[in-house]
């Protein structure tokens, strides 16, 4: 199973919903705390649900803004991982950084009566670096760890809904994860599970990034190569999906150009990057996974959405997953 943080996900009470035909969610991220006493390594730093931007964390005594010094490769269950959201910006020292042409003020999106829902990684420190911006006048003296997120990035949600008579619940779920293959492990990137909650959990459906490392397109040139760092794969695909506990069976796996039961679906305009603010545009049908629950009785219900990219150097710009909810 794949591995959550679960330190911020206590929640209020939902409120009451309609009958079938709206979800009312709650949504949540969360952000790591600075705190001088985190106890022994086994465990992780204080978790919270207000920004910490911009992190400011003791590095050797000295406070380090945007916690620059945060490493690579860390995975989301080591005890000195970071969790953090830049969101639009704030304050930091040296007045205002406003980050609102860069990242959206909430990670999470809700629209026609709750029956949609979405989830957008923000754009990460290590896609920059792979594209050459250090390079670019505008992001030097630390100006692009200022801008884009090199943490790992959670998020959980909870629908809750009520049906008057039995009814059944079709889901449809999309998105988009890296398929950048680099030091992955068992544990994969940009995960999702969703359980469906009434009395007890029902494990619907999970995802995980495709990290097929196809090579569609050139590799990010860097800038004719005067960047610091190395070209590197950070091409978005579609994220591979699987019913309940069988994780072995990708739904939506690639039926064209040739049928491969291993790899994912192709996303659409692959001769092309991802701009992650048209995202939603990319998936294709065939990399939409369907999950159905049938005859469900009367009474309340909860859907309990889990999300995290499991690693701040998983390349997540343009990675996301969408949701879409129709009862009958």
């Amino acid at each position: 199973m794949f591995n959550f943080p679960t330190a911020f996900w206590k929640k209020q009470p939902a409120e009451a919903v309609g009958v079938g035909t709206a979800i009312v969610w709650e949504t949540g991220i969360g952000w790591s705390e600075y705190s001088d006493t985190i106890g022994p390594p086994s465990e992780h730093w204080p978790f919270t649900r207000i920004s910490q931007f911009p992190f400011n964390v003791d590095v050797g005594g000295e406070i380090d803004q945007y916690y620059v010094d945060y490493g690579v490769n860390i995975k989301a269950s080591s005890y000195d991982a970071w969790f953090g959201f830049f969101l639009t910006g704030g304050y930091d020292d040296y007045g205002k950084n406003d980050l609102v042409n860069y990242h959206q003020p909430n990670p999470w999106s809700v629209g026609d009566n709750g029956l949609q829902t979405q989830f957008d990684f923000e754009a990460d420190l290590y896609t920059s670096y792979a594209s050459g911006l250090d390079i670019l006048p505008e992001y030097q003296n630390n100006s692009l760890e200022k801008t884009y997120n090199p943490f790992v990035q959670s998020g959980d949600a909870t629908g809750s809904f009520t049906l008057a008579s039995t009814s059944n619940l079709e889901i449809k779920v999309s998105g988009l994860g890296t398929d950048n293959d680099n030091n992955i492990d068992n544990l994969g990137y940009h995960v999702m599970t969703l359980h469906l909650y009434k009395d007890s959990e029902d494990f619907v459906c999970s995802g995980t990034a495709p990290c097929d490392d196809r090579q569609i397109l050139q590799d990010e040139i860097n800038l004719n190569n005067d960047s610091m760092y190395g070209v590197s794969n950070v091409d978005m695909q579609q994220v591979k999906l699987y019913a309940g506990n069988d994780l072995n069976t990708i739904v939506n796996y690639q039926r064209n150009p040739t049928s491969d039961t291993t790899r994912g679906a192709l996303r659409q305009s692959t001769g092309e990057w991802v701009e992650q603010n048209s995202r939603v545009s990319y998936p294709s049908t065939t990399g939409i996974g369907t999950f159905t629950r049938s005859n469900l009785v009367a009474g309340d219900y909860q859907l309990r959405l889990k999300l995290c990219n499991q690693d701040g150097s998983a390349y997540s710009s343009g990675a996301f997953y969408g949701f879409t909810f129709t009862f009958s």
